[in-house]
């Protein structure tokens, strides 16, 4: 639990098929005596995504305003933490764990191959793209 974002890269670089990824995750913390039948992953999509999504962490950052997250552009963090987020996000949806993360709906168009707008710019930004519209 204390290192739950690099340990969790670690396993995942060592290489999974994507196939695996269709699978129901199974989820045990190191130390501890317990199954998982669907309470333990909860809690670890929550950890992580709390741990990785926290501003203090420094690859995410929440607009003051519109209480959006998203990324920080002065992020030190490797690419492979990005695609962690990413992949953990697909996971936690695809096990059926709800996850609190505000995402702006460019986010989304991004995913759906749609073309974004300056009016998106307007929902994750408001005071930077009043110039601009």
């Amino acid at each position: 639990r204390d290192n739950i974002i690099e340990d969790t890269l670690n396993i995942l670089k060592e290489g999974p098929k994507s196939s695996t990824y269709r699978k129901p995750l199974k989820v045990i913390f190191e130390g501890e005596a317990g199954v998982d039948e669907g309470g333990v992953r909860k809690e670890f999509f929550q950890l992580i995504i709390r741990n990785m999504f926290e501003p203090s962490y420094g690859m995410f950052e929440m607009d003051q305003n519109s209480h959006l997250i998203w990324f920080n552009k002065d992020s030190m963090k490797p690419t492979s933490q990005f695609f962690l987020a990413g992949l953990i996000l697909g996971l936690a949806v695809y096990n059926g764990v709800i996850v609190n993360v505000h995402l702006p709906l460019v986010a989304y168009k991004k995913l759906l191959g749609q073309p974004s707008t300056l009016l998106d710019l307007k929902e994750l930004q408001s005071e930077q793209s009043f110039n601009l519209v």
